[in-house]
């Protein structure tokens, strides 16, 4: 089973970085991820828990300079955002980023805005904190999903059982089996997984 997005770095999951999260966002580390040019960029966002490290409007900022970036350079971005969606979407709907190329990770919105999403063309990540329920009408108004753990600890086994959870609990709501949906991931994902 594939996981989309988490900090533990075994071979089933895509690394993304958390340089360009307001926390730790530095002008050199950004200035150096664009001489390198890594397929992902990311995890990149806006989080308004961190508005005293940074005021939104430097994030709206950073945020919209990583997304063109990483459209003009066919790039692939993660996309992290905490108490700010309205602002997210605003810049989306201002960049329009390449179909496929953005994952909203730990996305737990509603029907509505993935909806918003699927017409950007923007994946949604679906982890442990969505409720089974609440699966279906996510997917029915996104069908670009993915799944993850967005794991942090070191513990192998603990990180099959959580992405394993997420499948079967996807399954279930979506009445599909676990290698559907799996196939159904990696399609939706082909250009992070390429």
């Amino acid at each position: 089973m594939f996981d989309f997005h988490n900090h533990f770095t075994d071979r089933s999951s895509i690394l993304c970085p958390a340089f360009l999260l307001p926390q730790y966002f530095t002008e050199e580390r950004w200035e150096q991820l664009k001489i390198e040019k890594p397929k992902h960029m990311g995890e990149a966002g806006l989080d308004k828990r961190f508005i005293n490290l940074m005021p939104l409007s430097e994030q709206k900022r950073i945020l919209t300079e990583v997304l063109g970036f990483a459209k003009e350079n066919g790039l692939c971005t993660t996309l992290h955002s905490v108490h700010t969606t309205s602002h997210t979407l605003e810049i989306l709907s201002s960049v329009k980023p390449r179909e496929k190329t953005v994952i909203w990770h730990g996305f737990t919105g509603s029907a509505e805005t993935a909806s918003l999403l699927y017409k950007l063309g923007v994946i949604i990540s679906i982890g442990p904190r969505v409720p089974e329920e609440k699966i279906s009408s996510l997917v029915k108004a996104n069908p670009l999903f993915v799944l993850e753990t967005d794991y942090d600890g070191e513990n192998l086994e603990e990180h099959e059982q959580i992405i394993t959870d997420v499948y079967n609990k996807t399954s279930r709501a979506l009445g599909i089996r676990v290698n559907k949906l799996e196939e159904i991931c990696l399609e939706t994902a082909a250009a992070f997984t390429a």
